[in-house]
């Protein structure tokens, strides 16, 4: 939004009189500050809701013409639809709907690159297999057969080759199917039903799954906080429409600034929650209203509090002990070796040493037998 600030910079000159430079500039801080996602959905839902009720009351177009009907149903439709996820979403705030809810939107929201790469694929299979210009079909056909085939794993190789089976009737006044007459394009079509089939339609979908369910896994970890922030989220909300004037009707878009850092990671801010003036003029003598909230100071707070976080760090601590153990232990038993080592070689020793006193001995006794037979004993 900053092209806009120097839109409005340009646009400020001597010929603009103070009132419209006025409108200009809340015009900016508007479309900076409260043209978030959040409340164009809102605004899309009051929308939506003021068309219904008008339906309702003057009655449905029944004897106007074909598209006023269509367009008075498909309102109210979309209308009830989107009140119903509205209600939905409402619930978010109780633990029993909230707990599991809010990570699924998170999980499908992690998600959206993976969809993108699909949505691509598919595209290009579907203006490939236009551009073959099989049958009659247009471009909506085409469309809706690779639909069937990559998603839904719905497929028939005759009506993907452009082609209606016939019915003969037997002799026994029997209706029996009959193939027909393949065309060009058989070996063609035949290759790309193998190709989209492996590729999109085992591989992708398969690992779409696989993906979501990582995607689900991780943010399950950290439910609790979610659930925390969508309870401070709709505290915000509640606070401000219960204010006259429509100063924080926004659901806080801008970057409240730091107050104070506090421990942990954390610091807090405040969002403004009153129909004064945003500069906060203490001079005015105007009451000023904030609603305190702690945010995290890092990115990463947030992460602490995860589950699988708080694992991987008493798994690495543990980790860490048992190596040192194991190092401990092996030193020890190094230590035990050496000096059994030495005990054995300090056993061998004495043994050579006895050894060598046993020959000893036996040769006295040699000697000693000797002597007495040359002496006739």
């Amino acid at each position: 939004m900053a092209d806009l600030t120097d839109i409005h910079r340009d646009l400020r000159g001597e010929y603009m009189c103070p009132r419209l430079e006025y409108m200009c500039r809340g015009l900016c801080f508007f479309l900076q500050n409260q043209t978030t996602l959040a409340n164009l959905l809102d605004a899309t839902r009051l929308a939506l809701s003021v068309r219904g009720i008008t339906v309702l009351a003057r009655g449905r177009a029944i004897g106007g013409a074909m598209h006023e009907q269509l367009i008075d149903q498909l309102t109210l439709g979309l209308w009830i639809l989107w009140e119903w996820y509205h209600v939905l979403w409402g619930l978010r705030g109780i633990r029993l709907v909230g707990f599991h809810m809010i990570p699924i939107f998170h999980a499908i929201w992690f998600t959206k690159g993976f969809v993108m790469v699909v949505v691509g694929v598919i595209l290009g299979i579907t203006w490939f297999y236009f551009m073959l210009d099989v049958g009659d079909d247009g471009f909506y056909d085409a469309g809706f057969k690779v639909f069937r085939l990559t998603l839904l794993g719905d497929f028939d190789l005759w009506e993907l080759e452009g082609l209606v089976p016939h019915w003969l009737l037997a002799q026994d006044n029997q209706i029996l199917p009959q193939d027909p007459q393949v065309t060009q394009y058989h070996v063609v079509i035949l290759a790309g039903f193998v190709a989209v089939s492996v590729g999109v339609t085992v591989t992708l979908m398969n690992l779409f799954i696989g993906v979501l369910g990582s995607a689900y896994d991780v943010v399950e970890d950290q439910a609790e906080v979610l659930l925390t922030q969508a309870r401070a989220q709709m505290i915000l909300e509640y606070q401000s429409l219960l204010r006259p004037l429509p100063g924080c009707w926004a659901r806080l878009p801008w970057a409240p600034p730091a107050h104070a850092g506090g421990e942990n990671g954390y610091s807090l801010c405040r969002g403004h929650c009153s129909g004064a003036s945003l500069a906060g003029d203490a001079g005015s003598g105007e009451k000023q209203e904030y609603v305190w909230i702690l945010t995290p100071a890092d990115e990463s707070a947030v992460e602490e509090w995860s589950l699988r976080t708080f694992m991987r760090k008493e798994s690495a601590e543990v980790k860490c002990g048992l190596k040192e153990a194991r190092d401990d232990v092996v030193g020890k038993l190094k230590q035990h070796m050496d000096a059994i080592t030495r005990d054995n070689e300090a056993l061998k020793q004495d043994t050579e040493n006895i050894k060598k006193d046993v020959q000893d001995i036996k040769n006295g006794i040699q000697n000693l037998l000797s002597k007495l037979s040359e002496m006739g004993i």
